[in-house]
């Protein structure tokens, strides 16, 4: 049976840690638990699905489908925040388009001092000591999240704590090997604390918007619940993947992170989302 070369596509980061699993089980695996027989297939399935997966995303300008222009979505946040890793800076905006996260935006409480915000924290500390700050500290932490988009929820994760930010550059070090491991987790240790809607009213179009990083204990919907946009979803948290507390944003075109790749997007009702350290002001609702 032919296997559409979009389906590969799709699934080549399943396909990255199916062999870096491979690869490295057999690498510490003794000899007498693993035949050499057996050893060299596992090898060449390792090195084979590794090859296919990297050639896939070499030749991604060829296989993905056109991203299309930027959505108009609802802001998930009310205030003043601060735009950063957005795509009107850069594509990809974190760096990959892996996880539906090639026009992904983080925002970030800044408020003014002159308007504290209801709590805890009314400004944002500064970058430096101490390495590992409490999220208490972050006027975003607790902040209202908001559905993106009208629809159904078809995916929601709850379960992950709230950590500690990584505050120093001596605790971005440690961020960055977290990172490695929360990828090798899968989507739930990388996002954190999710939840993922189904858009509707897009002409037949696959949209989903995911809002990431939430508090624990504070989503307040389920999967199959329908929302509006607007419509209080959860709270601004530190969980997953996290230098600080912050809401991390994105539409992507599958259902799960993982398989999905990103769609351009825009808030309502700017043309295009501030570029990296500008400020996004948005009315309360």
């Amino acid at each position: 049976m032919r296997i559409p070369t979009r389906v590969l596509y799709r699934r080549r980061y399943p396909m990255m840690l199916l062999a870096c699993a491979l690869l490295l089980g057999l690498a510490f695996a003794p000899s007498s638990l693993v035949p050499r027989p057996a050893r060299t297939v596992i090898a060449l399935a390792g090195v084979t699905a590794l090859a296919l997966a990297l050639a896939l995303t070499a030749l991604r300008r060829f296989i993905a489908e056109p991203a299309g222009e930027a959505i108009s979505v609802t802001p998930p946040v009310t205030g003043r925040w601060l735009v950063l890793n957005g795509p009107s800076s850069a594509v990809p905006s974190h760096g990959v388009r892996l996880w539906g996260q090639a026009y992904a935006v983080d925002l970030v409480a800044d408020p003014l001092p002159s308007l504290p915000t209801p709590e805890p924290a009314a400004t944002r500390p500064e970058f430096g000591s101490p390495a590992f700050r409490e999220t208490q500290a972050y006027p975003a932490f607790g902040q209202p999240v908001y559905a993106m988009v009208s629809g159904e929820v078809v995916a929601v994760h709850r379960a992950r704590r709230d950590h500690r930010a990584r505050s120093s550059h001596l605790s971005l070090l440690w961020l960055i090997a977290e990172g490695f491991v929360r990828q090798l987790g899968g989507t739930r240790w990388l996002l954190g604390n999710y939840v993922t809607i189904r858009a509707e009213g897009t002409g037949g179009r696959s949209v989903y918007a995911t809002v990431a990083h939430l508090q624990r204990g504070s989503v307040l919907v389920r999967a199959g619940d329908r929302v509006t946009a607007g419509q209080r979803i959860a709270s601004c948290g530190n969980t997953g993947n996290s230098s600080e507390p912050h809401v991390h944003a994105q539409l992507q075109d599958h259902p799960r992170a993982m398989l999905a790749d990103g769609l351009p997007m825009t808030f309502t009702p700017l043309a295009a989302l501030p570029v990296n350290g500008e400020h996004l002001d948005v009315g309360v609702r």
